[in-house]
C-alpha cells in the first residue's frame, strides 16, 4: 500500500494507523496547491478531489476519505485490534466518533487554515473550536483512556491528529481546559495523573522514558552540530515545523527544514556550549506525547513544543512548534 499524505494535515492519523498495523506500505508527499506529488506526478490524476489523504491499494485502486481509509487499515489488519468487531454497537460507536470528529471538529479549524479568512472569522472559529473540545472532555470525564470500548481504536488516532491543530492555530489552549489537555502538556498532566490513579496504571512505561531521553539528547545534540542525518533519526517523515514568533511565522516540511540545517555552521563549530533544559514530558497513552523543551543556540532563546508518535518500535517528533527571542545577556 502507499499513503498520500501532507506534512501536519488529516493524512497523519492514517499514517499513524499504518504504523498500528504494523506491515510495509510507502508514503508519498503531496503539495495539494499545486497538485503533484513529491515524485512529479499529477495528483488530480490519482485522486480528482484533489486533497489528501489517499491509500493506494495492492491492486492499484485508490481509495480516499480519511474515515473510510482508517477503517479499512483497521479491518484489513484485525490482529492490530485497531477497532472493535464489525456488527458490534462498539464499532457503531466508533464510526459515531469518526464522523463526528471528520464534519464537526475537523470542520470547526477550517477558517483558521483557510487564506483569505478575516480576524473575525477566525476569532469565531476558535470559539466554535473551544465548544466542540468541550463535548470531547464530557465524553472523558468517566475517567475512560480511549474513546470508545476501553481500547486504542483509529477514532483516537483521528482525534489527536485534529486536537494537536490548536498548537499552531493561534488557539489559546487555557481556554480549551481541561479538553485541552489532549495537547497541552500544562492540562494534561493533571489529568493524566487523575485517570491514571482510577485506572492504576502510568502509560509511561520506564522504556517510555528511556526512549524519550534519548530521542530528547538526539535532539539537541543534532542542533547542535547540524547534523541533519542524527535528526532523520528524531523526526517524523511527516514532521510539520513551525515557527510561531511574530513577524517570522514560517511553515516547513522535514525535507525543507534538513536542507536549512545542512546550510547553517553548527553552534558547536563557533565554540558554543549546549545549554537546554527539558521543562516537562507528558503522555496522553503509550503511543502519543509531548515535549516542553527551552534552548539557546546562534544567539536565541528557544522555546519547543514538540509532539511525539509512536513510530514503529520507536517515538518520534512529529510536530515542532517553536517560538524565539533574543538572546539575554
Amino acid at each position: 500500500m502507499k499513503l498520500y499524505y501532507k506534512p501536519g494535515a488529516c493524512s497523519l492519523a492514517s499514517h499513524i494507523a499504518l504504523q498500528e498495523a504494523g506491515r510495509p506500505f510507502d508514503i508519498e508527499a503531496v503539495d495539494t496547491t499545486a497538485g503533484r506529488t513529491e515524485g512529479g506526478a499529477d495528483y488530480r490524476a490519482i485522486n480528482p478531489k484533489g486533497y489528501v489523504p489517499a491509500l493506494r491499494l495492492e491492486d492499484g485502486s485508490i481509495l480516499t476519505e480519511g474515515p473510510a481509509i482508517l477503517q479499512y487499515i483497521a479491518d484489513s489488519h484485525p490482529e492490530a485490534g485497531l477497532a472493535p468487531v464489525p456488527g458490534t454497537l462498539a464499532r457503531t460507536r466508533m464510526q459515531e466518533q469518526l464522523n463526528w470528529i471528520g464534519t464537526e471538529l475537523h470542520k470547526a479549524f477550517g477558517p483558521l487554515f483557510r487564506e483569505g479568512s478575516t480576524e473575525a472569522y477566525k476569532a469565531k472559529a476558535r470559539i466554535d473550536v473551544a465548544g466542540k473540545f468541550d463535548l470531547v472532555e464530557a465524553q472523558l470525564e468517566d475517567g475512560r483512556a480511549w474513546l470508545v470500548a476501553d481500547q486504542f481504536s483509529v477514532a483516537d488516532a483521528y482525534l489527536f491528529v485534529v486536537a494537536n491543530w490548536a498548537n499552531f492555530t493561534g488557539i489559546d489552549l487555557a481556554e480549551l481546559a481541561p479538553a485541552g489537555c489532549l495537547c497541552r502538556p500544562q492540562c494534561r498532566a493533571p489529568l493524566r495523573s487523575g485517570r491514571d490513579a482510577r485506572r492504576g496504571a502510568d502509560p509511561m512505561t520506564p522504556t517510555d522514558r528511556k526512549q524519550v531521553r534519548a530521542l530528547m539528547e538526539a535532539y539537541f545534540e543534532g542542533l547542535h552540530q547540524a547534523d541533519s542525518a542524527m535528526l532523520r533519526d528524531v523526526f517524523h517523515p511527516q514532521l510539520a515545523y513551525v515557527c510561531a514568533t511574530e513577524g517570522d511565522e514560517l511553515y516547513l516540511d522535514l525535507e525543507t527544514y534538513m536542507t536549512r540545517v545542512d546550510g547553517r555552521e553548527p553552534p558547536a563549530r563557533r565554540g558554543e556550549p549546549r545549554e537546554e533544559e527539558v521543562l516537562e514530558v507528558a503522555f496522553v497513552n503509550d503511543r502519543m506525547a509531548q515535549v516542553n523543551a527551552r534552548m539557546t543556540m546562534m544567539g536565541r532563546d528557544f522555546h519547543d513544543l514538540l509532539t511525539l508518535v509512536r513510530y514503529g518500535a520507536e517515538w518520534r517528533i512529529v510536530t515542532k512548534v517553536f517560538s524565539y527571542v533574543p538572546k539575554k545577556d
